[in-house]
């Protein structure tokens, strides 16, 4: 890969993505919304060139691009409602799979040689609450499934083009730049702050994975995945989730007390984590170990206090 063209380069995971890809030589287009993302990117990476194209007119692109230089990658990481209530609008999310289809399409068109897409382990997570008679969906698996479908439809109308086509899946991402009221995130702040809280259960698997080795993850498979293949982007260390909970609790605040239940969540197979197939396909390796990574957004919440 020696070009690259991303959308969603300014989101959580697209701007640490295009720090990396610039790292590494890479020369990178960057899709954006509107022109203030634009001087946003042109301020960081006078180098980068920047195009504007909204996301609901992807399917132009290959109009405002052209043609793609030789060996050119498209990550598509542009994706609206990713937390909060909006996870559970249907119309966003609906969009937002006919956004990637369109985006793939376009990759096609620009005659790529390769496409990533941006996916999440909540897609399995998804189809084990549909399915399992014991398990009840809930209003954000609308995202969650948007992300399956996405997933499904992009891949099949890949399996006859000339392009490579790659989908990792993140389990959880973090990292101190980015402080919304995700489920790690909130804990964090509640435990620094002395804030009661009360978990479920607890007992699923979980991974937490920071955000400078998901890029790494999302570059490498771009650079070297197989073609057709889905990679779990995580940090390989898989532990039911009370025990990062209690180890969150231990590193930011002893002696915080914890209360947990007695009901369970959906439980995933230990297969759906699982980063081998990455690791030997792409050379990937995690670096930042959990306790590294806590410490880190503690002190992002200590200096934005």
């Amino acid at each position: 890969m020696k070009n690259a063209i991303l959308t969603g380069a300014t989101g959580f995971v697209g701007r640490h993505l295009l720090k990396t890809l610039v790292r590494h030589g890479i020369k990178v287009t960057a899709v954006v919304r509107n022109e203030d993302k634009q001087s946003v990117i042109a301020k960081i990476y006078p180098d980068v060139l920047t195009v504007v194209c909204p996301l609901e007119e992807i399917c132009n692109l290959p109009e405002v691009i052209g043609t793609a230089k030789p060996d050119t990658v498209f990550y598509h990481l542009a994706w609206d409602g990713t937390a909060g209530e909006t996870r559970s609008d249907y119309k966003l999310q609906l969009r937002n799979v006919e956004y990637t289809v369109d985006s793939l399409k376009a990759a096609i068109a620009m005659h790529c040689e390769g496409y990533v897409g941006a996916g999440s382990l909540m897609e399995y997570e998804s189809t084990a609450a549909v399915y399992d008679g014991d398990n009840h969906p809930r209003k954000a698996n609308i995202y969650s499934t948007a992300k399956l479908t996405a997933h499904y439809m992009s891949k099949i109308l890949s399996a006859n083009e000339k392009i490579r086509y790659v989908w990792p899946y993140i389990t959880n991402a973090y990292g101190e730049d980015e402080l919304s009221p995700r489920f790690l995130n909130t804990t964090v702040r509640k435990i620094m702050a002395g804030e009661e809280m009360r978990f479920s259960a607890a007992t699923q698997l979980y991974d937490f994975v920071y955000i400078d080795d998901v890029a790494k993850a999302f570059y490498r498979s771009g650079e070297k995945g197989i073609n057709g293949r889905a990679y779990c982007v995580g940090s390989g260390y898989v532990k039911p989730l009370k025990e990062f909970i209690i180890e969150i609790r231990d590193i930011i605040r002893p002696d915080y007390r914890l209360f947990f239940g007695n009901s369970p969540g959906i439980c995933l197979d230990d297969k759906y984590f699982d980063i081998t197939s990455l690791t030997e396909d792409t050379g990937f390796y995690p670096k930042i170990d959990f306790r590294c990574g806590i410490s880190k957004l503690a002190d992002a919440y200590r200096r934005t206090s």
